[in-house]
């Protein structure tokens, strides 16, 4: 059984013959062809831009998408807001007593920038990383009194286990990790802590931006 391929679809075609020589076997009915079609559709996630602004009201026409340098058919193109799963690190070593009330402000400010079908949830991180508030709809009440200062700083830690977030469908995730310092206890470098996804964000708010 030969897989071809022809315009995206690969097709196997079964058959089954059989000789009759005079004398022997009588004649059997010819057996059917089966045929098996299969084809699979690929979301490609792209952000166009004209400077800080998305570029609006594009088609088909105006992309060009190739795979190993195979020009592919691009079937629509669409433009919709797809909800995202938020997941807010934040340092509470004990570096951070004179900030903390401001880094839960910066938290709730977040929190109403979301959608209905967004989801939030916080990680807490100093000598240890916990999950201070379970992901849930951006809508349901934030307790944040769970977040206190105390230890060292396990930044590169806390990156890579609010990465391991498993997204689901059309969901996609965003970790924004809110610090004052750098790393100081963690078991990975930051050499090691690797988005495991493409589909994973992350993006460092710290004395440094």
């Amino acid at each position: 059984m030969t897989p071809r391929r022809a315009g995206g679809i690969a097709c196997w075609f079964a058959a089954s013959a059989g000789a009759v020589l005079a004398g022997q076997a009588p004649e059997r009915s010819p057996q059917l062809q089966t045929f098996r079609a299969v084809t699979s559709l690929v979301s490609v996630d792209v952000a166009v831009r004209r400077g800080h602004d998305p570029v609006r009201g594009l088609a088909t026409k105006d992309f060009a998408l190739t795979d190993n340098g195979v020009p592919q058919r691009l079937e629509s193109v669409s433009a919709e807001a797809l909800p995202i799963d938020v997941t807010l690190a934040v340092d509470t070593s004990s570096s951070v007593i004179s900030n903390i009330d401001a880094f839960k402000v910066e938290v709730r400010r977040f929190v109403k920038m979301l959608r209905p079908t967004d989801r939030i949830r916080v990680v807490a991180f100093a000598s240890a990383v916990v999950e201070a508030v379970r992901m849930r709809p951006a809508g349901d009440p934030l307790d944040l009194r769970g977040l206190d200062t105390t230890g060292a700083t396990s930044l590169n830690d806390a990156l890579f286990y609010t990465l391991l977030w498993p997204t689901g469908g059309a969901r996609r995730h965003l970790v924004i990790l809110l610090t004052d310092g750098v790393d100081t206890v963690s078991t990975l470098s930051a050499a090691e802590v690797a988005l495991p996804r493409p589909d994973r964000k992350a993006m460092r708010v710290g004395p440094d931006e």
